[in-house]
């Protein structure tokens, strides 16, 4: 889908017919290859071998897409598999209080019935977001967050959307002063991080951020007024509660997808992947690698290969026409007090080794981060901005590349894809089959 070399050949695409047959029903002659099991499916055979049924260009593909592993770890956050920060974490995604006006907590851009999106084309939130709201399902397998990877870990982005005016809108010492007033969650936070600093000190304003990129609002002149320390302690209580609703995030882990039963089958030695998917579907897998070549940049189980692009996409009038993208975060990035390399980190170390080498350059000039393409069915509109509705659309723009980009320049490796509509058809029913089963239904409400 992203770009587009020369076919892929050999024994792989005779592998995905002979299972195309397996999954078709038809009583046609298997093709040359495969044979016809007891089971009536028709399997791969290796034509120099008939005994030898495992087609090892299939495996070795199939192998790289799946399972999806563990959860890596995240070294700057050391609560990050705490189960009682967790179910902290929980607790705050669906809190009202989060946002002073009760409105906006974090779930209501996040939706679980919606595959925890929000089904608009950008975010809404205190007021109209400039960018696509991300699904938090399996997030914890990306190494970079935010569209433009404004932040190395989950609990720095958790930090953004609570302060930024048009999402949550809250402020770090108001949001403090919020869970040290409720007895419930300030018995929570300090059973998990401490003693919370005593905001009824009226050495606390009522509210205060910093605001550097606009010093002269009255909440970056009150936040400039505090004692240091009293503002590291309130920085200590909102990195803790960013920490907990990262743990939280870290459990929104999707089942195995359907492919995912193809593959487990497949590595087994059923070389027809128990006929779980169609003609179309295995159409679109060969596709998906050879001649459209998605695989370029939708690599390995979580289907990205953790990096950017400009992919040409033009103006539309929803959308802020200065919006960068990768170029001005992979700067400031070393100034967010909530990265892995700020202060409130657990293991700055780590996230130097991390961020080595990270600089900014002018061909990141409009890249966005190439996200998984686990999970797409319910998660439109798609792309940073929400430019199109449906996954069908996606598609048909990647076909023909028929837009001047609205922010530096197309990546040079972007070519039309020149596809018939039935193989973008096809295409597409391959994409559906990594959508992944349903988290675990006690985190999709309010503990």
């Amino acid at each position: 889908m992203q770009v587009r070399p020369q076919s892929l050949r050999g024994p792989l695409w005779v592998s995905l017919l002979a299972a195309t047959m397996a999954c078709s029903g038809k009583e046609e002659p298997c093709p040359t290859g495969s044979v016809r099991g007891a089971d009536g499916l028709c399997h791969l055979t290796d034509e120099d071998d008939p005994d030898d049924n495992i087609d090892t260009d299939m495996l070795t593909l199939t192998a790289s897409l799946s399972p999806l592993p563990a959860v890596p770890p995240s070294p700057t956050n050391a609560y990050a598999d705490d189960p009682d920060a967790a179910a902290f974490g929980h607790a705050l995604f669906y809190e009202p209080t989060l946002s002073p006006s009760g409105e906006f907590p974090c779930v209501s851009c996040h939706d679980p019935e919606l595959t925890w999106t929000d089904g608009k084309k950008t975010a809404e939130g205190n007021g109209v977001v400039a960018r696509n709201a991300l699904s938090i399902v399996d997030t914890a397998y990306y190494d970079w967050h935010l569209w433009d990877g404004g932040c190395d870990t989950i609990w720095c982005q958790a930090t953004i959307p609570i302060e930024a005016a048009a999402e949550m809108d809250a402020n770090r010492v108001e949001l403090a002063r919020t869970i040290y007033d409720n007895a419930v969650l300030r018995a929570d936070y300090e059973a998990i991080f401490g003693a919370m600093p005593d905001m009824s000190d009226p050495r606390f304003p009522e509210k205060a951020k910093p605001e550097p990129l606009n010093p002269d609002t009255p909440m970056h002149h009150a936040w400039e007024a505090m004692a240091e320390a009293d503002r590291d302690a309130v920085n200590v209580v909102f990195a803790n509660l960013a920490k907990a609703l990262e743990a939280f995030q870290r459990t929104v882990v999707s089942s195995p997808s359907r492919f995912d039963q193809f593959a487990e089958l497949v590595a087994a030695g059923d070389t027809s992947g128990g006929g779980l998917l169609t003609e179309s579907e295995l159409n679109g897998y060969a596709l998906f690698a050879g001649d459209a070549n998605c695989i370029e940049c939708h690599e390995g189980p979580f289907f990205t290969n953790q990096d950017f692009a400009n992919t040409g996409l033009g103006a539309r009038d929803w959308l802020d026409q200065v919006d960068t993208g990768r170029i001005e975060a992979a700067e400031d990035i070393y100034e967010n007090t909530f990265s892995g390399v700020g202060p409130y980190s657990d293991d700055i170390a780590y996230a130097e080794a991390f961020l080595d080498g990270l600089t900014s350059t002018d061909d990141q000039l409009g890249q966005f981060r190439v996200p998984t393409l686990r999970n797409l069915e319910q998660t439109g509109p798609y792309m940073h901005g929400g430019h199109f509705d449906t996954l069908s659309e996606v598609l048909a723009y990647y076909n023909v590349l028929d837009e001047t980009p609205f922010q530096g320049e197309r990546d040079e490796r972007f070519v039309p894809l020149g596809l018939t509509d039935t193989e973008l058809a096809d295409l597409e029913a391959f994409l559906l089959t990594l959508e992944g089963g349903p988290v675990d239904a006690a985190l999709t409400a309010a503990p």
